[in-house]
């Protein structure tokens, strides 16, 4: 009987044993939050740009903190959400049909990057340039730096601007 009771025992603390919940595994949950992290990042730039295709400010600053830096802007309007009201509603009335078609996107951290072309039609003042109704196409990326509340904390733009005034066929503007 005691060897009955002695093995129950053993047979009951080794079936408890195998129910432990193993230890939590840092670099596991690192990688996951990564990936969540990232995942979170490109599905707000995605909402950014269907923001951007349809015209639609309010939309597309619900994405960015009031102190978001835009480093393509001009520099006196760089730095925050009004500026950059003002900046995407300067852009849409110089080129009303604005659209930029994302063909990649890539994450590291806190950044996510989007690949593709920007397009539009000189329908309206530009940099202080009137109008030319010519149209332009050229390849941009732009790199988003997102904050721990998934907003867009900081925007660059990469885009050949001499390509750009080519095709509208006018000289860049001297400042």
């Amino acid at each position: 009987m005691k060897n009955r009771i002695i093995l129950f025992l053993l047979t009951l603390f080794a079936f408890a044993a195998c129910q432990q919940t193993p230890a939590p595994d840092p670099a596991a949950e690192a990688a996951k939050k990564a990936v969540e992290t990232a995942a979170r990042n490109i599905e707000t730039l995605k909402k950014m740009y269907v923001a951007l295709n349809a015209h639609n400010v309010d939309e597309f600053v619900k994405y960015v903190p009031d102190d978001q830096i835009d480093h393509a802007a001009p520099p006196d309007m760089q730095k925050g959400k009004e500026n950059l009201r003002k900046v995407l509603s300067m852009l849409f009335t110089a080129f009303p049909d604005l659209k930029y078609e994302v063909e990649n996107f890539a994450t590291n951290g806190d950044i996510a990057m989007a690949q593709g072309n920007l397009s539009g039609t000189h329908k309206g003042d530009f940099m202080g340039i009137p109008p030319t109704n010519k149209p332009f196409s050229v390849k941009d990326v732009d790199i988003v730096r997102f904050n721990e509340q998934g907003l867009s904390a900081e925007h660059w733009a990469v885009q050949d601007m001499r390509a750009i005034f080519n095709q509208l066929g006018v000289a860049p503007p001297a400042n």
